[in-house]
């Protein structure tokens, strides 16, 4: 295991410059930050640079009153996580990062904070702000998932905190794709999240779930009524929608092809 707690008069800063990452987590490596402000990655303009901060590959992440903002790359503004790996963030600040893809390719594209892919990883969040991350173009197949591109049976779960003014042309706050299972729960605040299509989230074959969330004024701007989720499944695939204990305020649920279950 690797420990680094910032142990600053103020919190402890590291600056990429906006030259590289800063931090790699291979399969059976453990990283565990404390109290520090990663700042300005940036995991370059390939298709294939994921991850302006971190990447997790195989690995595993605890970061616990950790800030990650400002940081861009191809996919995956601040972090990239696969492979099996496993992250969890408490009382993180994410905020302000960008993915620069400008269009589709390695079936991802997007996730203006977060690329999670893969069987077996996981991503759980509790009690974080995710804020203000958005892909660099906002329109066309490479503005997807305005904090989150997701899919291939990974699991994120969002537990309390909130998830504010992300933006995207499709997914203000997720777009989860191929069997991702995606969870907004125990008082999560999910507002203001805008898209093209799917204001919280554009769904492609997949599986999400709202227990127990907080749901106010995200939208679509091909309308003034906000929409929560958008989806198209391709041939033979199921997505799911799930709603518990859920209180709305300024939103409607719209669907395509998907099955609904409001449970209260």
């Amino acid at each position: 295991m690797f420990d680094i707690e910032g142990l600053c008069e103020e919190t402890c800063v590291l600056d990429a410059a906006s030259s590289s990452r800063i931090f790699v987590v291979q399969s059976g490596g453990t990283l565990l930050l404390r109290d520090l402000r990663l700042l300005n990655g940036n995991g370059g303009d390939s298709t294939t640079a994921y991850g302006g901060l971190l990447q997790i590959e195989g690995g595993r992440l605890e970061a616990y009153g950790v800030t990650m903002q400002d940081s861009e790359a191809w996919c995956g503004g601040a972090m990239y996580v696969c492979c099996s790996g496993a992250v969890i963030l408490d009382s993180c600040d994410v905020s302000n990062n960008r993915a620069t893809s400008s269009f589709y390719t390695n079936s991802v594209a997007g996730g203006g904070a977060f690329l999670v892919k893969d069987g077996g990883t996981s991503m759980t969040l509790m009690d974080c702000s995710v804020s203000d991350n958005r892909p660099y173009y906002l329109s066309g197949s490479g503005s997807q998932g305005g904090a989150i591109f997701m899919g291939w049976n990974a699991v994120v779960i969002f537990s309390g905190g909130s998830v504010v003014n992300n933006l995207a042309a499709y997914g203000g706050v997720a777009k989860n794709d191929w069997s991702g299972f995606l969870h907004f729960q125990d008082g999560c605040l999910v507002q203001g999240n805008h898209a093209g299509a799917g204001g919280i989230v554009y769904s492609w074959g997949s599986s999400t779930y709202f227990i127990g969330a907080t749901l106010i004024n995200n939208y679509i701007s091909s309308s003034t009524v906000s929409t929560i989720t958008g989806s198209e499944n391709p041939p033979n695939s199921d997505h799911n929608l799930y709603v518990m204990d859920t209180t709305m305020d300024g939103s409607q649920w719209s669907s395509y092809d998907s099955s609904i279950n409001l449970v209260n």
